[in-house]
């Protein structure tokens, strides 16, 4: 996994925000698909945490010793960002049909789920090619 949202600087930043049914790939890797998400719910463990000012996720590999920091970087509707600090939602590659969604991994501090994304824009966190 990359160790900071797509357009970020720093690991705690939000980054850039990007539409379901993007398919988003470059040098530092591809998108995620739903397996990679269950994965990283199932092989991790999950801490709520502030870093530098951000709240979110550090996910810590039960496997090894590596570990990432998801910030709780909301998403935008109608140009206008919601729920920053409070909801993250992560948006994968993988499409479903009926409906025509995108599955993106949804976390609060209570839950880490995943769910079918609606149409605002939403943060990508690359994974190796």
């Amino acid at each position: 996994w990359a160790n900071m949202n797509l357009g970020a600087q720093k690991p705690e930043e939000y980054g850039d925000y990007f539409v379901g049914g993007s398919v988003i790939s470059d040098e530092n890797g591809r998108m995620p698909s739903e397996d990679e998400f269950g994965e990283l719910i199932n092989n991790c463990t999950w801490s709520w945490v502030e870093n530098n000012g951000h709240v979110g996720y550090k996910v810590s590999s039960k496997i090894n010793e590596n570990s990432i920091f998801l910030p709780a970087a909301g998403l935008i509707a109608c140009d206008k960002l919601y729920n920053a600090e409070k909801l993250g939602y992560y948006l994968s590659s993988t499409r479903k049909t009926n409906p025509v969604a995108t599955i993106e991994l949804l976390m609060s501090k209570k839950s880490i789920e995943i769910y079918l994304a609606g149409s605002y824009k939403r943060s990508v966190r690359l994974v190796s090619k």
